[in-house]
């Protein structure tokens, strides 16, 4: 969407939020795109009013209008752009942000973005009728657990995929010349730098609340 022009990294986040949603501002400064990407948002790690984070029947409750609620009465704890903090709340405001300014749902934006470019035709935020059959069961352990579905924090990681859509994936930004997408892809990847912050280089394994490989 930036090479397209719909966007910009430096964007302030509320630009593209919906009028009615007055997002709470550190007095540091505003949430750019950017820092949404970069996990230096400031933002907490998940919101609050998800409810019992253990339970798969929380998420599934939680809603955009839930995410958006959280994020209009809680001020981020710390000024954008100081610390590389890991935020599933960040990552889901980037993906409904985007999909706001796309002109509808996450998942059109997904598709008109990066799935159907690819062909990526068995991915998607909500379960297709293909993935009924095939769909590998979660385990804690050793004991099975439910399918967990996150309508709320669905761009932070509430993709159902394929094989075969993860290795379409991985060649356009191993081989980004065979497509446009993957361009823009290796074209966003100096942008998405090691963050020097402070004077100290931040890789992401060295990110706080991201395991380190």
């Amino acid at each position: 969407m930036v090479s397209a022009g719909k966007v910009r990294l430096e964007d302030p986040v509320r630009i593209h939020t919906p009028d009615e949603i007055l997002i709470a501002e550190h007095p540091g400064g505003a949430i750019a795109l950017e820092h949404l990407a970069t996990h230096t948002s400031g933002l907490d790690r998940m919101p609050a009013n998800i409810g019992g984070l253990s339970k798969p029947v929380d998420y599934a409750e939680f809603g955009v209008s839930d995410l958006f609620d959280f994020l209009v009465h809680r001020r981020p704890p710390e000024r954008p752009g100081v610390r590389c903090v890991y935020s599933n709340l960040g990552v889901a405001l980037r993906g409904h942000a985007l999909a706001h300014r796309h002109g509808g749902s996450f998942d059109a934006a997904l598709s008109r973005w990066i799935l159907d470019p690819l062909q990526m035709t068995s991915t998607s935020s909500e379960p297709l009728p293909e993935h009924v059959d095939r769909t590998a069961t979660g385990h804690d352990v050793l004991a099975p657990v439910p399918e967990w579905n996150i309508p709320g924090l669905a761009p932070a990681g509430n993709l159902r995929t394929s094989l075969r859509d993860m290795l379409r994936f991985t060649e356009s930004v191993l081989d980004p010349e065979r497509t446009e997408l993957g361009r823009d892809l290796a074209a966003g990847l100096p942008r998405r730098r090691d963050l020097e912050l402070g004077g100290n280089v931040m890789r992401f394994d060295r990110v706080e609340g991201f395991p380190a490989p």
